[in-house]
């Protein structure tokens, strides 16, 4: 019998939140899971598989001849060449796809008003590739280079190349004060679009940048701090099996076995992937070898908790209590180390919008909801 079964017991008794699984090769769908509520069609965050793309928007210019790897940056940003950090003129687009650009901070960027003037303002730690340090703000030079090259945004310049060619519609793409595409993280694709991406490469699909494909996946550069990782290719990372991987934090990730013309996609809430990983890799040698379709898998092994609701009707004012719970974005919580409760929220009508408001520790926020339209809404966390 085919160990799905064993592998979904381990994943209980680990608890690890998976949402979303798919096991698929060229021929079949050999596991599904889905957790409810999640459903195939609901786009979530992609959080760093968004690197990947960015990556992919790269392959297709140096594909058309439009950059080639090698290429200074500053040849690109000429604005920034008097008075840089000496290490800013070795800087390449190959150290930036392979987070060896120097670069030293990171996080600390992202509060700045305005990143792009931020990252060529720092002085660097390292000179270009010297050393391998996981940076998001490379990521983002790189959705801004796109630009410049193209005269679109880097999502513009993937729903032409990418998504639209293989039926995916545009998706949403969060972006900087200045607009641009974040590149760093802020996909949202749902596992249907995803899969359609996914077989579009195992199949090797005309439509992608497939000489550079070939590069992006092979290993550039060791990840010494990394240890369940097996190295770094273009904005991808290497995985066992000769496989490469494509991934986010909380456990989103695809996983490509091009051997096998296999991959899987998985979603889910996982604060320290490892488990998982090391999961798969028990349990994916048996799997690779299996031609024929499975099953697919409703099964909710996490519940969600019941808890306690005071109500006033008056005030409509809902108290909650759950230890470790946050009402802030997942990302704010976990960048900023913020072990939240929330306590109590309230929603009100101003006859046009939804308004939310809730406390959290010392924290006192009101955000607007939209119901047919994107709000963004501003969070003051800690003076920042």
């Amino acid at each position: 019998m085919v160990n799905f079964e064993k592998f979904i017991e381990d994943l209980k008794k680990q608890n690890i939140e998976i949402h979303q699984f798919v096991f698929k090769n060229d021929k079949d769908t050999l596991l599904k899971i889905t957790t409810p509520p999640y459903t195939k069609t609901h786009s979530r965050m992609l959080f760093s598989i968004a690197k990947s793309f960015v990556s992919l928007a790269i392959g297709y210019l140096y594909e058309e001849g439009r950059l080639q790897l090698d290429d200074y940056i500053l040849d690109y940003f000429q604005e920034y060449k008097e008075n840089c950090d000496p290490c800013l003129k070795e800087l390449r687009i190959v150290h930036l796809l392979t987070m060896t650009s120097g670069s030293q901070e990171d996080t600390m960027l992202f509060v700045r008003e305005n990143w792009q003037e931020a990252f060529f303002n720092q002085r660097f730690l390292h000179h270009p590739g010297e050393k391998f340090r996981y940076n998001s703000m490379n990521t983002y030079i790189l959705s801004i280079l796109i630009s410049r090259i193209t005269g679109k945004n880097c999502l513009e310049y993937l729903d032409e190349k990418l998504f639209s060619p293989i039926g995916i519609k545009t998706p949403r793409f969060d972006v900087s004060k200045q607009d641009y595409p974040i590149g760093g993280w802020g996909l949202y694709l749902n596992v249907d679009e995803l899969i359609l991406f996914c077989d579009a490469m195992i199949r090797e699909d005309p439509c992608l940048p497939l000489k550079y494909i070939k590069q992006m996946t092979k290993l550039k550069v060791t990840a010494k701090k990394h240890p369940y990782y097996d190295g770094y290719g273009y904005l991808c990372w290497m995985h066992s099996f000769d496989g490469y991987r494509f991934d986010g934090i909380f456990g989103q990730g695809i996983l490509f076995f091009p051997y096998y013309k296999a991959y899987i996609i998985m979603m889910g809430n996982i604060i320290a992937p490892k488990s998982l990983y090391q999961l798969i890799d028990r349990y994916i040698p048996d799997w690779l070898t299996l031609s024929k379709t499975t099953q697919e898998i409703r099964y909710p092994w996490f519940k969600i908790p019941e808890v306690p609701v005071n109500i006033d009707p008056k005030e409509e004012l809902y108290q909650i209590k759950i230890p470790g719970v946050s009402l802030l974005p997942l990302t704010i919580a976990f960048l900023d180390k913020y072990q939240g409760v929330g306590e109590a929220f309230l929603y009100k009508s101003d006859g046009k919008n939804l308004l939310l408001y809730w406390t959290e520790g010392n924290l006192s926020h009101r955000l607007l909801i939209g119901f047919d339209k994107f709000i963004e809404n501003r969070i003051l966390l800690n003076g920042k």
